[in-house]
């Protein structure tokens, strides 16, 4: 349905009115298939699959510092793909992308479709780095990193990353001016009011929010996640080399250890590369992107910059960004045995761990300790057991 031919319409130069068909030009079908299609699919995947894994969180065993972190990395997660996702069940799946925004709700649908997607992620990728600088301290110093970063300590982290991505966002509502534009069949009959988007410089041009969304929400947590796990795969590096030397020590006084060895090796391995994947995957979606807002704020020197500035590539760069961050989550709450372990109890429909596990959770429940979801409990068990084994025997099987 073409309004402009069937209603009137009188749009100053200066405003656009607001339709998503117009937004996004000579890419119907694209647009229609992404966010009609695809996205309201995938989001009920991520969601139902999110909630889940909040439940197992929430379970009294599998409290801790890290596993609120990844409540709150749902959370977000969930967030930042439910709400744009309610405007384009509306206006995609229902193919109602051809009638103009009413503007008792443009704003509303700006701020779901763009600003709070942008700080939702912003959010996730703060609150990944947060859990990488975590994960290398604890491996870094595995027997002083309880009392290093409590849970006050983290509450502080997760209060800065939410101060800073409102400093970063709340601008995004003073970028643009939004005009009612009356519409109706004659001059004389008015059907409703339709809203226009005008760009607002006075309060923050928008080339240099794109700057700081760029640095803060794109390039300083990527650079920093990229170094967090370079030093997280260093220092397993450097573990397994100590566990080789250890090994042919212990092996020389007759000592057997190589389960305890084994399982080490294991859980490195396993660590390792699903940490790289953490980072590769992320970085595959946040580099690229800064890299194009870089392009277009060089390409559109001087000039006013278009509303939309990936143009076609915008429902791409969505769906990639909407896979990568519930995948990266996913991978981080895998890394846990006991959430693996919880996960499929939870799939089985019976209890997750074996009676010695059991005893060992009432153990650690009855002196208020929690295991953080991260190798450094395998890490301060087993530096422990070796060195037991290489100082005297008869105490290891005591």
């Amino acid at each position: 349905m073409n309004l402009s031919n069937s209603m009137n319409v009188s749009v100053p130069a200066s405003v656009t009115l607001a339709r998503l068909r117009d937004l996004f030009p000579n890419c119907d079908t694209q647009r229609w298939l992404v966010y009609g299609i695809i996205g309201p699919v995938w989001t009920a995947v991520v969601t139902c699959a999110d909630i889940c894994v909040i439940i197992l969180f929430m379970r009294p065993r599998m409290r801790s510092k890290t596993s609120f972190i990844l409540t709150l990395i749902a959370l977000v997660d969930m967030l930042s793909i439910i709400l744009p996702t309610v405007v384009y069940l509306f206006y995609y799946t229902l193919q109602n992308d051809a009638k103009p925004i009413p503007l008792r709700i443009c704003l509303l649908v700006y701020a779901f479709v763009d600003v709070f997607v942008d700080m939702f992620n912003g959010i996730s990728l703060w609150l990944t780095v947060l859990l990488a600088f975590m994960r290398c301290r604890c491996l870094q110093k595995p027997f002083t990193m309880r009392c290093s970063y409590g849970f006050r300590r983290v509450l502080m982290c997760v209060a800065i990353i939410m101060i800073l991505e409102l400093c970063v966002h709340i601008p995004s509502f003073f970028l643009f001016d939004f005009v009612p534009i009356p519409m109706g069949k004659n001059n004389l009959t008015v059907n409703f009011i339709a809203c226009g988007i005008r760009e607002n410089d006075s309060f923050i041009t928008r080339r240099t929010h794109l700057w700081m969304e760029t640095m803060f929400d794109s390039c300083i947590p990527s650079i920093l996640l990229l170094y967090l796990t370079c030093s997280i795969l260093k220092c397993l590096r450097e573990a397994k080399q100590e566990r080789q030397s250890l090994r042919s020590s212990t092996e020389s006084k007759g000592i057997s250890s190589q389960t305890t060895f084994s399982r080490l090796d294991r859980e490195s391995r396993r660590t390792s590369w699903l940490i790289f994947v953490v980072a590769a995957l992320i970085s595959t979606h946040e580099l690229p992107m800064a890299f194009v807002n870089v392009h277009q704020l060089a390409n559109f020197q001087g000039r006013k910059l278009p509303l939309v500035i990936f143009g076609c590539w915008s429902s791409l760069f969505a769906l990639w960004q909407n896979t990568v961050y519930p995948i990266a989550f996913f991978i981080y709450a895998c890394m846990s045995r006991r959430f693996r372990h919880e996960a499929s109890g939870l799939c089985c429909c019976k209890s997750s761990l074996s009676v010695a596990a059991k005893t060992r959770e009432a153990h650690v429940l009855k002196d208020r300790r929690r295991v953080p979801l991260s190798p450094c409990s395998v890490q301060k068990n087993s530096q422990k057991e070796m060195r037991c084994i290489h100082s005297n025997k008869d105490e290891c099987d005591e």
